[in-house]
């Protein structure tokens, strides 16, 4: 008796400073192997889904770990003395992993906390094993869960340590940028720090058309464009739908309406939603995805939880800030840009075409008859009208183009690409179109028409401020020459 205590005692003395549960398992397996002259040892602790792993095994010929626990130490119906202390079995055949017949392996079974059952299974190929030294397995099982209760709740928190100071600095990082797709980007990398994202989504609910806006889409890898979608019925659906999270474990296919992004075969077996809320208000969802099963227990979802309420202060804030920068750069009355945004966005045009020794176009675009109109029918239906040739000139130039209300009736459009030929044609278009509008004032029909000034770069000008004044210069030689023309002029800055 005082040699088994003494064996106990230098088993537990060895395990007092360790806190990490691989050298933990590690330390108890190697005593084993020697105090019972053993071929082999395992040690099982069941994983999320409750399943009995082996998560340590020495002396074997064959690698064990994260592989289920033999049927023959669970299955009660096999042949084995069973005592107080645990169980004998003999000529106990191991496969397929390792495909070797023991002689006799006692087992030991031991409930820790939270009814987690930690097995300890010594294997001798040749020769037997008796009571006392099942006896002295369970005490060294009993020992051992001290040390393996220790190392979990260190373990555990390390993990809630890394996952505070993982949503502090979440909550520094967004509220440091009021650009929506870096706030992704860093939710995304803040959150897989600390868990399995082999995909990873953002999405933002349009509630009047019923549509996810996949502002962030990421897959094995791959960052994808973002598109806008039906919501489907799917788990980022579901989370819309009942604003509740949903979370699965073993096989997404199992949710109806779930589409996979990317290669076939990158099947996501497990995955969390959580919705993104301000107030009563849904905004969009948050999910991680992974291809392990059971990637995501109640810690998991939790953080991801919290991240999505700090997302959706932050995501708000963005909204909020892009609005306001719109309404800066935007013209209150027709929706062109306006005269700052020309001034900021010119000279990144010109600079463009230098590096690509390309050409833009800058036409010059006054009313010839918004004073007339004011005059004669009121400041009001002069809005109508500088509203009406905003969209005459819209629904005459591209999309890469920008049309500019500068100042009262002046307007710009800015032609990236476009040589002396091209920028003519799209202002006579223009002019043409003003002249053959008809706007209906108290039932009667109101014409107008503009002139218009075409300057190119680098032909007229090499600065933004010296294409400025070409065009003007242009604009007000179509003025004197009778309205309702384009003039071209060339101006050496």
């Amino acid at each position: 008796m005082s040699e088994i205590k003494r064996i106990l005692a230098e088993i537990k003395g060895s395990l007092l400073a360790v806190f990490d549960l691989e050298q933990v398992l590690t330390t108890v397996l190697r005593k084993s192997l020697e105090v019972f002259a053993a071929d082999g040892a395992i040690a099982s602790l069941p994983d999320v889904a409750g399943k009995r792993n082996v998560v340590r095994a020495l002396g074997l010929a064959a690698p064990l770990e994260g592989c289920l626990l033999p049927k023959v130490f669970s299955d009660q119906s096999a042949k084995a003395n069973t005592h107080e202390a645990g169980r004998l079995l003999t000529n106990v055949v191991l496969g397929p992993q390792l495909a070797c017949c023991f002689d006799c392996v006692m087992q030991a079974d031991v409930v820790m906390q939270e009814q987690q059952c930690f097995t300890l299974c010594i294997l001798r190929q040749h020769g037997t094993y008796g009571s006392d030294d099942l006896d002295l397995l369970r005490q060294l099982a009993v020992g051992a869960t001290a040390a393996i209760e220790s190392a979990q709740l260190y373990a555990t928190l390390e993990r809630r340590n890394a996952q505070l100071q993982l949503l502090n600095e979440i909550g520094r990082s967004i509220a440091s940028t009021l650009d929506m797709d870096e706030l992704f980007r860093t939710i995304h990398q803040q959150v897989a720090r600390v868990m399995s994202t082999d995909a990873f989504v953002i999405g933002l609910y349009d509630e009047r058309r019923d549509t996810l806006n996949l502002r962030y889409l990421y897959d094995d890898g791959t960052l994808y464009p973002p598109f806008e979608r039906e919501l489907g019925g799917g788990p980022l659906a579901k989370t819309i739908r009942t604003r509740e999270p949903v979370v699965w474990y073993e096989d997404i296919s199992d949710i109806p309406g779930v589409t996979i992004i990317g290669e076939e075969e990158n099947t996501i077996r497990s995955g969390a939603v959580m919705p993104i809320t301000i107030g009563e208000r849904l905004i969009g969802v948050l999910s991680a995805q992974s291809h392990t099963p059971y990637a995501y227990g109640e810690e998991q979802v939790r953080l991801l939880a919290t991240v999505a309420s700090q997302a959706a202060v932050a995501i708000n804030n963005a909204r909020l800030h892009e609005r306001v920068r719109r309404l800066s750069f935007t013209d209150g009355l027709t929706g062109l840009a306006n005269a700052r945004r020309f001034n900021e966005e010119l000279d990144s045009y010109l600079q463009e075409a230098q590096q690509t020794e390309s050409k833009v176009g800058l036409l010059m675009i006054d009313s010839d008859s918004l004073k007339q109109i004011n005059d004669s029918f009121g400041h009001g239906v002069g809005d109508q009208h500088l509203q009406a040739l905003a969209n005459i000139i819209t629904s005459n130039i591209r999309v890469e183009d920008l049309a500019v209300r500068y100042a009262g009736d002046e307007f710009f459009v800015i032609l990236p690409g476009a040589d002396r030929a091209g920028a003519s044609l799209v202002a006579e278009r223009i002019c043409t179109s003003v002249a053959n509008y008809r706007m209906s004032i108290c039932d009667t029909d109101v014409a107008a028409t503009v002139s218009i000034g075409v300057a190119i770069f680098p032909d007229d000008a090499t600065t933004a401020e010296g294409l400025f004044r070409a065009a003007d210069m242009a604009m007000y030689r179509a003025k004197n020459s009778g309205r309702n023309r384009v003039v071209l002029l060339a101006l050496q800055a």
